[in-house]
């Protein structure tokens, strides 16, 4: 063989195994990327969220019944009307008509007023569903006096008896309707500046004989009863909303009727031909005092 042929041979010789290798570093290239995409850890999933949990609603105390509920509902304590103990003051009026009927110039006395003030003090207590109580009062109908000097003076004490039932009851107020029963002794007192004659307490005079002979004082007493329907309302003022006790605040009316006649005496001896004088018409005081309620289950 030349010599010149044989470097060609052992190229041609050497060409297949390079080829080869060539082509098997092809194939294994693309092999490795392959089974390497199928080996890849797909990326992790992140965790789920919990879902947010809504802020608590804050708890608010429950609303204590109003009062309104508490007297109407029945498994809820009823109210017991006010115990009360007060002083009163006010006005009233006295029928003078028959008195001052007897005023005239020969005996020289003017007409009194059936306007005056009243003052006094009473109670009254619940009992079951109704109240009872008890009231003193005095009444000033004030003096006449006339330019000559003489002067006539009326005044009365009254003890009155109380029978009364709730309208309403709540917790700072009751109002209440009431039937008053009551008697008194009204007094009238005749003076005279210049003095002068007078009768003896021995006596049973007329009503007439003491006007024209008053003295220098004379005084006659009449005992009356009466009758008062009216009404009431109370408001205690309590210091907190758990407070059953307290000051009151209240005012009553009532219009009195006398039905019977007035007794009058002089001395201690009965007086003949004296006329009525009770108390009559439209009566109103303003109450001040401390009282409570309890409840009941």
């Amino acid at each position: 063989m030349p010599p010149s042929i044989a470097p060609c041979g052992a190229r041609l010789g050497r060409l297949p195994i390079m080829s080869a290798l060539l082509i098997a570093t092809l194939v294994c290239g693309n092999a490795v990327p392959r089974a390497l995409g199928a080996q890849a850890t797909p990326p992790a999933t992140p965790p789920a969220t919990p879902p947010a949990t809504p802020p608590a609603t804050p708890k608010t105390a429950a609303p204590l019944p109003s009062v309104t509920a508490s007297t109407a509902a029945p498994a809820e304590p009823t109210i017991i009307p006010f115990a009360n103990f007060y002083v009163a003051g006010g006005q009233a009026k006295f029928d003078v008509s028959g008195m001052n009927a007897r005023f005239n110039p020969s005996n020289g006395f003017y007409a009194l007023s059936n306007d005056g003030y009243v003052a006094g003090l009473g109670f009254y207590i619940p009992i079951g569903g109704l109240m009872a109580g008890l009231e003193y009062d005095m009444l000033d109908m004030g003096y006449e006096s006339t330019p000559n000097g003489k002067t006539d003076i009326l005044k009365a004490t009254t003890v009155t008896g109380r029978a009364a039932f709730r309208l309403l009851s709540t917790w700072n107020l009751t109002v209440h309707g009431d039937l008053q029963l009551g008697a008194g002794v009204a007094t009238v007192k005749f003076r005279d500046r210049t003095g002068g004659a007078s009768l003896a307490s021995s006596t049973n005079p007329t009503w007439d004989d003491i006007l024209l002979k008053p003295g220098t004082e004379s005084e006659m007493r009449g005992t009356f009863y009466f009758i008062a329907p009216g009404f009431g309302v109370d408001y205690i003022f309590l210091k907190d909303a758990k407070a059953q006790r307290g000051f009151t605040l209240g005012f009553q009316f009532a219009s009195s009727l006398a039905p019977h006649r007035t007794a009058w005496t002089y001395g201690g001896h009965d007086v003949f031909g004296a006329p009525d004088g009770a108390p009559v018409g439209s009566q109103l005081r303003i109450t001040l005092g401390y009282g409570g309620f309890k409840l009941d289950r």
